[in-house]
């Protein structure tokens, strides 16, 4: 019997109608499938149609190749099948692009892959990691390793596929899972009905917690019936003025030296320096008690440069919202209109970081309604010169990674240096936290980086040589929005937060966080 690979997916309840599964199942010709007089399920095969090689038209100045009677095609198929209680589809060719996404049990083939998967025997994994742009990987393995072999960062990455040597070589050879588990066996068509609620049952499972415990941590919710669920449950809250966790706030890092301020539709309406719901709402074609996901998604919020004056659109009202919303007794958060589920165990540890972390030991005063850049100048020049300004001046890293910037204010005698920015997008905070980090190990242990550091600042007293990391602290100070003077930190942010604090740690730095005030000019 020939190996065959057999990618299968979980259908949710609901779906039982063939016009509701597959995309258009009019196009599709149904061929009922039995075997040994034992009927298995129905095989839709897509209508193909002849299609002429697009590299072709490269050699159409060329007649005999342009005459050459060349043409593709392509058949696709799926088997819808019900065993265990449940309906199943299982794709052949590119069969799963005729299913109805809908239709799909999100993550089945992943926990079906973690339970049989052999833990020292990967060969691939697919992840996102979660911070100031979003990074996609693919690590692969040139044979099977464990899990060593892979740069796993189990706070801040969502597992999004896996692919290895089954530990159960009389199941299968090799799995792979992520919406659909496939499986490489050799597997007779008479079985198929069996071998699917096998899969089904080992989807249920939770003996891959053995191995891959943090799986669960925060998984990107892509069932589309529960984000639409979450969108209601947050429109409802919205609308009854209940905004506890729920804000604006620009969904990526910003210039803000070259912002002016935001506007909310279109050009005519009034330029505002936060994002805030008061604003949006002062509008009289959006009134609060009618708000809508449909018209966050469709109205734009506008950037306004400081430069030039002209206000362009930048992002989606909803693009903007942050929100942590609970449901059924989980924790959800929209972030750059993505919704996340996070684990409750995970959520509670993580909740409790940042009243554990102390403020740092240096003054410093309210902001007064000032952009970053004027506040950190004012700050130093307040401060009798105690405190170096390093603010927007970069060092080359000198590995090909760019330029780091060492702090934004730098008190050479407490040995402490500030990170300063203003509170806004979970992605900004993000950059903050890493920010600092990344300048501390750069100094503790890159000589060349040191030496261009203290040649840029040669009175800016930084540490030269092998310097004690203990003696230095690396103080993260957030600007609140105006007029307010506590910050509640995004969930993605708190969990940098911990990861960059933890880092410090290790290498024997003493990280600190500190929330400045800010206040109405007047």
């Amino acid at each position: 019997m020939k190996s065959v690979t057999l990618r299968t997916f979980a259908l949710r309840a609901g779906f039982t109608e063939p016009a509701d599964i597959l995309k258009d199942s009019s196009s599709c010709t149904p061929h009922e499938i039995s075997v040994g007089g034992s009927r298995i399920g129905t095989l839709y095969i897509k209508n193909s149609r002849l299609t002429r090689p697009q590299w072709l038209d490269f050699f159409d100045e060329v007649p005999e190749i342009k005459a050459l009677d060349l043409w593709n095609r392509s058949h696709s198929a799926v088997l819808l099948v019900e065993t265990a209680g449940r309906r199943f589809a299982l794709s052949f060719g590119y069969g799963y692009s005729m299913i109805e996404p809908a239709a799909i049990t999100r993550r089945f083939g992943l926990r079906a892959a973690l339970n049989l998967v052999d833990p020292d025997q990967i060969r691939s994994m697919d992840r996102k990691r979660l911070e100031s742009v979003a990074m996609y990987t693919r690590e692969q393995a040139g044979r099977g390793s464990g899990l060593n072999a892979f740069t796993i960062d189990a706070e801040r990455e969502l597992l999004r596929s896996i692919t290895g040597a089954s530990k159960d070589q009389g199941v299968g050879t090799r799995v792979s899972g992520k919406d659909a588990f496939a499986i490489t066996g050799r597997t007779e068509l008479s079985e198929v009905l069996e071998s699917v609620a096998s899969w089904y049952e080992l989807s249920q499972r939770d003996e891959y917690k053995g191995s891959f415990l943090w799986v669960d941590n925060i998984a990107e919710e892509r069932d589309p019936t529960k984000s639409l669920s979450l969108d209601s449950a947050l429109e409802a809250r919205i609308r009854d003025g209940d905004l506890e966790k729920i804000w604006l706030m620009p969904p990526e890092i910003l210039d803000w030296a070259d912002i002016d301020g935001f506007k909310f539709r279109n050009k005519n309406q009034p330029l505002c320096q936060e994002l805030e719901f008061d604003i949006y709402f002062a509008d009289r074609y959006r009134k609060q008690s009618e708000a809508s996901i449909k018209k966050m998604k469709d109205d734009k919020v506008l950037a306004q440069s400081n430069e030039t004056g002209a206000a362009d659109p930048r992002w989606s009202v909803y693009d903007c919202l942050y929100a942590e919303v609970r449901l059924e007794d989980d924790l959800y958060i929209l972030d750059e209109s993505q919704w996340y589920r996070i684990d409750r165990g995970f959520a509670d540890e993580v909740a409790g970081f940042q009243s554990t972390m102390v403020a740092t030991g240096v003054s410093l005063p309210a902001c007064e309604s000032e952009k970053e850049g004027c506040y950190n100048a004012r700050v130093a020049k307040e401060s009798n010169d105690s405190l170096r300004l390093m603010d927007k001046k970069t060092v080359s890293s000198g590995r090909g990674r760019g330029t780091v910037e060492i702090c934004d204010l730098y008190h050479p005698v407490e040995k402490i240096f500030v990170h300063v920015k203003k509170y806004s997008s979970s992605s900004t905070m993000s950059h903050l936290f890493a920010q600092g980090y990344v300048a501390a190990q750069s100094l503790l242990y890159h000589r060349d980086f040191q030496r261009r550091a203290i040649e840029k600042f040669p009175d800016g007293g930084l540490p030269e040589g092998d310097f004690d990391p203990t003696e230095y602290e690396v103080a993260y100070a957030v600007i609140a929005k105006t007029g307010q003077d506590q910050v509640q930190l995004p969930f993605f942010s708190l969990v940098n937060l911990r990861t960059a604090a933890q880092t410090l740690e290790r290498i024997g730095f003493k990280p600190t966080l500190t929330v400045i005030p800010n206040h109405v000019s007047t």
